[in-house]
């Protein structure tokens, strides 16, 4: 099932990296691979139409006759939609059978592979050698299909139950994300010194290869909102903690996915799951974390679960939760809040300590009413001049750390 209404997005123009993720630049894609071999895309496509069973509509159907007797499918509302379908299918079948994408081209057939390589699947790499499948009697990918209805609809478990459906690996990790998404809805405006989200970007994708052996070790999730990009990745720890992952929103995709770093690395720290295997190497790890202000796990230990902040329970795992102890669910750890740039000037993340203090406010008990008889222009210039001393603020700690 492809929701070809969402606003998620691949982080590669190379490579279709989720089969549930809708895309129309598999379409262009595969014309450049039948260009290569002097035919046309368009001279490969049939289109038919079914009935939908009780309604009155029909799906379009298209295939795509790619070589011998393989033929890829996508079924959809629209013609355009069902041909795009058809294209993304058409490009994890080409990739199941070790044949290129772009047989005339091995630099980007290389990207390509190395694409989607990160995010768990398996593609030819002419410039490695690297061109016969390691698993080659491996099931071929299924025909792809439009979800009709959003994910509130098709990825709720009652759902499931309900149609005895049985969803994808893709379509779980999609749902993963969007719980994910909701648990880090908050976020803290930044703008990091780049080598920091350098080293926890790469910090994050030795944990996944090497520690966690996460089959899909580079798997970030990219959703557009407007001009801005939000990404997520989830982390495979024990299942006590429930869904943990990053979560981010950047200007563009790249930033967007190395804040999305950082804060899993964050939420890794927090967890107390060690980023290395060497005690020595994670010990170091921990005391530049602690100078330099980030989370660990000694500032987690410290909050007072009858303070307002408290862990929020993952839907993903409600039956383990009716079987978890209330005292095991009273001491999980909660979800941090994400990371969102907003403008161009480096701004520093706050001191965990500022952040956990602000997190622990209730309401209405620690907060003073302001305003009440103001206009909402005066309350929008308090309220500019509150944000420009908090700026102030952490730009005077920045200058004097970095002095």
């Amino acid at each position: 099932m492809v929701n070809a209404n969402s606003t998620r997005c691949s982080p590669s123009q190379d490579a279709l990296v989720l089969p549930c993720v809708y895309e129309t630049a598999a379409y262009e894609r595969l014309k450049d691979h039948f260009l290569h071999q002097g035919m046309a895309l368009k001279d490969r496509i049939t289109i038919s139409h079914v009935a939908v069973p009780g309604h009155s509509v029909r799906m379009y159907v298209a295939e795509i006759h790619l070589f011998d007797a393989i033929v890829a499918r996508g079924k959809a509302q629209t013609k355009e939609c069902a041909e795009n379908m058809a294209a993304m299918h058409a490009e994890l079948l080409l990739d199941a059978l070790a044949r290129p994408l772009f047989p005339q081209d091995n630099a980007r057939q290389a990207r390509h592979a190395m694409a989607v390589e990160r995010f768990g699947r398996w593609a030819p790499n002419p410039l490695t050698g690297d061109t016969r499948h390691p698993r080659p009697h491996d099931p071929l990918p299924l025909p792809l299909k439009q979800q009709v209805g959003g994910d509130e609809v098709w990825l709720d478990p009652q759902m499931l139950r309900r149609y005895t459906y049985q969803r994808s690996v893709g379509e779980r990790l999609i749902a993963a994300h969007n719980d994910i998404n909701n648990y880090c809805g908050d976020y803290i405006e930044s703008n990091p010194d780049p080598a920091l989200l350098a080293e926890s970007r790469k910090a994050l994708e030795s944990w996944q290869r090497e520690v966690a052996r996460n089959p899909h070790p580079d798997l970030f999730v990219i959703t557009r909102m407007g001009e801005q990009f939000r990404a997520s990745t989830l982390l495979p720890v024990p299942k006590v903690f429930g869904v943990r992952g990053g979560n981010a929103v950047g200007k563009t995709m790249e930033q967007a996915i190395d804040l999305c770093a950082l804060h899993a690395v964050d939420t890794l720290c927090a967890l107390g799951i060690p980023l290395f295997v060497n005690p020595s190497k994670q010990q170091a790890f921990l005391e530049q974390r602690r100078r330099m202000g980030l989370v660990t796990m000694e500032d987690m230990a410290k909050l007072s679960a009858c303070k307002g902040l408290v862990a929020i329970l993952a839907p993903s795992f409600s039956e383990l939760e009716s079987k978890s102890p209330p005292a095991e669910k009273a001491a999980r750890p909660p979800y941090l809040p994400g990371y969102m740039v907003e403008g161009n000037q480096p701004r520093p993340l706050p001191h965990i300590r500022d952040t956990l203090q602000i997190l622990q406010l209730r309401i209405p008990e620690d907060f003073d009413v302001y305003g009440e008889n103001l206009s909402d222009e005066a309350v929008l210039e308090a309220g500019n001049e509150a944000k420009l001393c908090v700026q102030n603020y952490y730009g005077t700690i920045y200058l004097r750390t970095v002095m």
